[in-house]
């Protein structure tokens, strides 16, 4: 479903025609790029092309500088409205040369604008928010029209990176200033992409409709007709997103109409898709199918190349749905071409899922599973782009709070040179009027005195009010220093924890390639070796979450959880490091137990202790696991039968006293980060934590997490 909605939105940004192309041959190269530029704005693609092409068959050298740059901009904004990325950024680059040498902050501002937006299309959302602040230092004047169009590109790259509330900002800011100045236009495309933020990122279905709404307004105020098919289509995407179908068939159909008016092939492709989906939504198949067969045509017909992939999986779906198999099978083949020439994850990943399905209807399990094992190989590879991306937008979050409390600590600096500086003036000014009082007359001694007394009086004040700032200076020092140790200890305990698990896998990986071994063999090392991954994965997702905790940014997910589940997953994890050290365990969970907890805490509380048990357990040695549960607390006690805990020791955990770390029974060592991810979880949870030497020997390590009702607030 949600890309679905990628792809709608994706075509809906083509635009209509409003121009009829002029004879140009008596237009000067001036005249031209002024009608491409106009062109551009309305996406009269065909004709922008011929004027581009008449402009740079005119280009010498002896052409102006900035004829040269008008020409790269309006050059670069085509092929980017096009998706024709790389060589839209390659004018833009072009631009940007020249835009410098002629020293035009303006331009400067405007392109760097632009790359910015290219940033964003190629999905370098981080990198594009660094062009974005780069393109407002040029515009120091905020009545400037081009700032709050800035701010609202800025916007979308900002809610690409989960940077929510930011992007809100921005996009409240821009409303403030086109509804004081009566820019319906501009006001209705705000409104617009609040309505996104809210279906796209926060599935926030009724407060998108209210937005789009919004616009519709707006736009009908300055007869938009474009706008309105827009927000229309929007309507219907967020109506269909909650499976109410009538209203977004009836909102797709106005969107059609309205296009059909002005709308180009691209336009009408997008329409036409919008309705066949709505259509499918409905299970009216036969609609859907010719919908969706116009909608190919068009496609193919202006090679937009993720319609021409969207249409065929949906029809792909159609068929399987009722029953056409070889069709269906036809429609994905095609699918699957098209996703080896584009190398998307996700694309590969929705064209072996529904090639699985239908081989199966089929009776082809052969094919089945050949299709099943390349989809399992793919989703993996998604997963760990999702936790790359994930840890990227924890580094941009972090990048942007810090250069935030820079900015704050050169306002803040700022102001107190402009108040040093008025004292001084203001000290100046009353030692010229002493001066001159002196000299008219001594009758006015004691009252010149008295204004220098009042001004000593004032410079104090104005020293301890420096004073004051400079304390409040050091303090946030202070702060930006505790965060970056923060952040170097994240780092630390990420190289020191993943290294081994690291170390394991490339260790099986040239096994594998180095000696030849039988299939039996193979899949014994696949199972070790996705083993490792999961431990290395399971440890990253703890530090992040560790990391997240440390920086107040962490929510909880309180929730009934199965007990006797979460730990055999936990063992499940944990089998191989039981099994090499031959230890026997034994799980013991009370009937009817209630745990109430956050699952990902709950886990890495648990597989840490596990951890812990196993390694300070001799070979052979004994591990138990216990479950106990009352109306105010449920416990879990790991136990062990090693040697114990020096009582100096027991008394350092039980008082929280610093990070300790000791060499396992088999000589495994560590960082103390574990025991410092469990202590801060279960303060999270306003549990408690406790270590305590069995009478006969070994550790007993027991959590206690309150109930609901019990739970400190």
């Amino acid at each position: 479903m949600k890309q679905l909605f990628a792809f709608l939105t994706f075509l809906s940004i083509v635009t209509s025609p409003f121009f009829a192309l002029a004879q140009y041959s008596n237009l000067s190269l001036q005249q031209i790029l002024d009608s491409a530029s106009e062109m551009n704005e309305v996406d009269h693609r065909q004709e922008v092309e011929e004027l581009i092409n008449e402009a740079e068959g005119r280009l010498s050298e002896s052409t102006p500088n900035r004829q040269l740059l008008s020409f790269y901009i309006t050059s670069g904004i085509y092929f980017f409205d096009g998706s024709f990325i790389p060589k839209s950024r390659e004018y833009f680059d072009k631009a940007l040369e020249i835009a410098e040498e002629i020293q035009d902050s303006s331009k400067i501002g405007l392109v760097y604008s632009h790359i910015a937006n290219t940033e964003v299309k190629s999905g370098v959302a981080a990198e594009a928010i660094k062009y974005y602040e780069k393109a407002l230092s040029y515009y120091i004047n905020r009545d400037d029209k081009i700032y709050y169009s800035i701010l609202l590109n800025m916007a979308n790259a900002y809610s690409r990176v989960n940077l929510h509330q930011k992007a809100l900002s921005n996009l409240l800011t821009a409303k403030k200033y086109f509804t004081e100045n009566k820019d319906y236009t501009k006001l209705a495309i705000v409104e617009n992409n609040i309505g996104e933020i809210y279906r796209i990122n926060i599935n926030d279905y009724d407060e998108a409709r209210t937005h789009y709404k919004r616009a519709l307004v707006a736009n009908k105020k300055v007869n938009n007709s474009f706008g309105l098919a827009q927000n229309y289509h929007n309507l219907s995407i967020a109506f269909s997103a909650e499976s109410i179908r009538d209203s977004a068939l009836y909102y797709a159909k106005k969107s059609v109409v309205l296009k059909q008016q002005f709308g180009t092939n691209g336009e009408m492709a997008s329409a036409n898709y919008l309705l066949a989906t709505t259509y499918k939504q409905s299970e009216v198949y036969n609609e859907a199918i010719k919908y969706h067969n116009i909608s190919l045509k068009q496609c193919r017909e202006n090679q937009l190349t993720q319609g021409i992939f969207h249409n065929l999986m949906d029809l792909g779906e159609i068929y399987f749905k009722i029953g056409s198999f070889k069709k269906s099978e036809e429609m994905l083949i095609e699918c699957l071409e098209m996703a080896e020439e584009s190398g998307q994850l996700s694309m590969f990943e929705s064209v072996y899922t529904g090639l699985y399905e239908v081989n199966k209807a089929q009776g082809n399990f052969e094919n089945a599973l050949k299709y099943f094992e390349k989809m399992q190989a793919i989703l993996d590879s998604i997963k760990i782009n999702q936790e790359e991306q994930h840890f990227a937008e924890l580094r941009t979050q972090y990048e942007a709070d810090l250069a935030e409390a820079e900015n704050m600590v050169l306002k803040e600096k700022e102001v107190a040179q402009s108040q040093k500086l008025k004292s001084q003036q203001n000290l100046l000014y009353i030692s010229s009027i002493s001066i001159i009082l002196l000299l008219l007359a001594g009758a006015w001694l004691i009252k010149t005195l008295g204004q220098r007394n009042r001004a000593f009086v004032r410079e104090k004040e104005s020293s301890d009010a420096l004073s004051q700032q400079y304390i409040k200076l050091k303090e946030r020092e202070s702060e930006l220093a505790e965060s970056n140790d923060l952040k170097n200890k994240i780092l630390s305990v990420l190289g020191h924890d993943l290294r081994t698990p690291l170390a394991g896998i490339s260790s099986l990986l040239s096994t594998m390639s180095a000696v030849e071994i039988t299939r039996e063999e193979l899949q014994d090392l696949f199972g070790h070796l996705k083993k490792e991954v999961d431990i290395s994965l399971t440890t990253l997702h703890e530090i992040l979450a560790w990391a997240r905790l440390q920086m107040n940014e962490i929510s909880k997910l309180i929730q009934k959880l199965d007990t006797k589940e979460l730990l055999n997953e936990v063992v499940n994890i944990y089998e191989p490091n039981i099994r090499a050290k031959q230890l026997k365990l034994e799980l013991n969970v009370s009937p009817n137990t209630e745990l109430w907890a956050d699952y990902n805490q709950m886990r890495s509380i648990c597989g840490n202790l596990l951890s812990n048990a196993i390694k300070f357990t001799p070979e052979k040695g004994f591990l138990k696991i216990d479950v106990r549960d009352n109306s105010e607390f449920t416990e879990i006690t790991f136990c062990d039968s090693g040697l114990g805990i020096p009582e100096n020791v027991l008394h350092n955990l039980n008082n929280r006293d610093g990070l300790i770390s000791n060499q396992g029974t088999s000589g495994e060592s560590g960082t103390g980060i574990g025991l410092r991810i469990v202590t801060d979880f279960v303060d999270a949870h306003n549990g408690i934590l406790h270590f305590k030497n069995n009478p006969e020997m070994g550790t007993s390590v027991s959590v206690q997490i309150p109930k609901p009702d019990k739970r400190i607030k």
